[in-house]
């Protein structure tokens, strides 16, 4: 996983250039059984009229980027050698999520602490999506809330 906001932005520059102005299909997140709820350490997918553009938290404060990597026909967590319970993948299962569906993207920011890629801001229609790492928790929002941050344009 790439989390350094330079090597990111060359990794995926040309993704994230390609993807404004692209409806979001849909949102998918890892849903853990045990717990009822989303499992927050795990990407989530925006699925586009392009391909899935996957989010990543990763450790305390790190964030990526990853390009159809994931199968959702699969379960979640079926990249790695251990099972992580009962999990499957949920599409627009946060409040926020339901309206963010069909939106176009207008406008995309890199949130980085550091050198360090923190999350990511696109820019809808007539809202905001936030997918940041809050201290090793993914936060989903509509405006940034976990800081010190500083913007990065795509």
């Amino acid at each position: 996983m790439i989390t350094n906001v330079e090597e990111l932005l060359t990794a995926r520059g040309d993704v994230l250039r390609q993807i404004r102005g692209q409806k979001v299909v849909d949102i998918w997140l890892a849903w853990f059984d045990e717990w009822n709820e989303v499992h927050t350490c795990s990407p989530v997918v925006l699925q586009l009229e392009s391909g899935c553009l996957e989010l990543w938290t990763i450790y305390v404060c790190e964030f990526s980027i990853t390009w159809n990597t994931i199968n959702l026909s699969q379960a979640p967590f079926s990249w790695l050698d251990e099972p992580q319970g009962k999990t499957r993948w949920v599409n627009n299962s946060e409040p926020l999520l339901q309206n963010v569906k069909g939106k176009i993207i207008q406008d995309i920011s890199i949130l980085a602490a550091g050198k360090t890629c923190n999350g990511i801001c696109f820019k809808l229609d007539d809202r905001n999506l936030v997918i940041q790492n809050g201290l090793d928790e993914l936060v989903i929002a509509d405006s940034i809330t976990y800081g010190p941050v500083a913007e990065k344009l795509v």
